[in-house]
């Protein structure tokens, strides 16, 4: 049986390729990447409003778990304070006494990855900054500021997808 060969000139090819890999090095990865920063920082905002935290946020892929319960004397005081927060109960653990934290939740996008963290500002009713009550609510057992494994999967498939609609226009 005879062998045959195709050539095939993939010049054009390569040279849309160079130019998929600069963009996504450049100005429109980083589009992407502050696009992502935005969805997990709501992402992260949805999950604590909902009393959810992860069990370790300095693994790869942190679980999903119930927030710490708040202590009696806690739901005592916050029964007689009555919480501002938007999504807040005198008994309910969900970070959002008053919102303040969790509304100054902060999230950009750089070459190659993005980052999400709490502003460090002040707080009217309190001397301490987001930035504290964040590290103290760590200390306490109440890790929020991760990705879940499942929330990770889903901001690499949006991540792919936005990759693919860029390289379409490209290939056209």
């Amino acid at each position: 049986m005879a062998k045959m060969s195709i050539t095939v000139d993939k010049t054009g090819l390569d040279k849309k390729i160079r130019k998929l890999k600069q963009l996504l090095k450049g100005a429109e990865g980083k589009k992407i990447f502050d696009k992502l920063a935005k969805m997990a920082a709501d992402l992260i905002f949805k999950r604590t409003k909902s009393g959810y935290g992860v069990d370790n946020d300095d693994t790869d892929q942190p679980h999903k778990i119930r927030l710490k319960p708040l202590s009696n004397a806690y739901v005592k005081l916050r029964s007689k304070r009555k919480p501002t927060g938007s999504f807040a109960g005198a008994k309910k653990s969900n970070l959002t006494y008053t919102g303040q934290m969790l509304d100054n939740l902060i999230s950009r996008g750089f070459k190659g990855g993005f980052e999400v963290q709490v502003k460090n500002s002040s707080r009217p009713d309190s001397s301490a900054t987001n930035q504290e009550i964040a590290g103290y609510q760590r200390e306490q057992g109440r890790m929020f500021l991760a990705l879940t494994g499942k929330e990770q999967r889903i901001l690499f498939r949006e991540y792919e997808k936005m990759v693919r609609e860029l390289a379409r226009k490209i290939l056209r």
